[in-house]
């Protein structure tokens, strides 16, 4: 897709929320196995941002040769 084309930094960790008009009631998600899957993959952004940042590294960083 389009991130890959433009050599974007992507966080590799997917969750899939299978029936989630059935786990999701009020905003919030009751089943809490998803619930833990979304905290695991928040804390890894978390830290996959961090390791950008300490590289300096963001969307219009450039490699030189």
């Amino acid at each position: 897709g389009v991130f890959g084309y433009r050599n974007a930094f992507c966080f590799p960790t997917r969750v899939f929320l299978m029936n989630i008009w059935n786990i999701l009631k009020d905003g919030a998600i009751t089943d809490e196995n998803s619930a833990q899957l979304l905290e695991q993959q928040a804390h890894g952004f978390v830290k996959f941002i961090k390791a950008l940042k300490s590289e300096c590294l963001d969307a219009n960083s450039v490699q030189k040769k």
